[in-house]
């Protein structure tokens, strides 16, 4: 693993699984903006991000680049990227689930409560200065799958998320599959042994 220091623009390759790299450009800190574009080591054949579609922006906590394998990149960034200024932010109660019932991989968990709520965010304020959405409902997929969580990601949880988006071809979220009770796919059960703290594994 090599170190990297958090400069605004510089871009990274990040492992999500042995084989498995994605790009990432860095926002203001903690922010990475990832994009829809993977390999299969670090060693990347392009030389700007200009044209390259997004994936997500997360928060991600200060050991995530500690933890996982980077390695800095002579790609030039890209320079229209925005802040997004809307979020979903979780439920402060929580409660108990259990997700594949019955079945050899049951497993019971606490979580915040189902649902969620739109906010505003800039880099000067507080997401709760301003609701724009008291309470997302569980079928408004559109608002759902177009915002991110304002909840700090962590290693290996984020870099299983991005292998999970590899797989499907798609932005793929399980923890807002379980906020907005939808259905929790057989390909989750890594994901979720790590969120539960269970999993003993790929990762280190």
């Amino acid at each position: 693993m090599t170190r990297v220091t958090w400069k605004k623009g510089t871009v990274i390759s990040i492992e999500a699984r042995e084989d498995i790299c994605f790009l990432a450009q860095m926002m203001e800190e903690p922010y990475l903006y990832f994009f829809d574009i993977y390999n299969d080591s670090h060693e990347w054949k392009i030389s700007s991000l200009e044209n390259t579609n997004t994936l997500f922006c997360v928060p991600v906590v200060h050991k995530f680049l500690k933890d996982s394998h980077v390695k800095k990149m002579d790609i030039v960034g890209n320079s229209t990227l925005q802040f997004p200024s809307r979020w979903i932010q979780r439920n402060f109660e929580s409660q108990m689930y259990t997700i594949w019932e019955g079945t050899d991989d049951e497993m019971t968990f606490a979580m915040s409560k189902p649902g969620g709520v739109l906010v505003e965010r800039t880099l000067t304020t507080k997401p709760q200065d301003f609701i724009v959405i008291k309470e997302i409902n569980n079928n408004e997929d559109s608002i759902i799958d177009s915002h991110e969580l304002t909840s700090l990601r962590t290693y290996p949880e984020l870099n299983e998320r991005l292998y999970l988006s590899y797989l499907f071809g798609k932005n793929v979220d399980p923890l807002k599959d379980i906020m907005f009770q939808r259905t929790m796919k057989k390909e989750y059960k890594v994901y979720m042994q790590i969120f539960t703290g269970k999993y003993k594994g790929l990762y280190k």
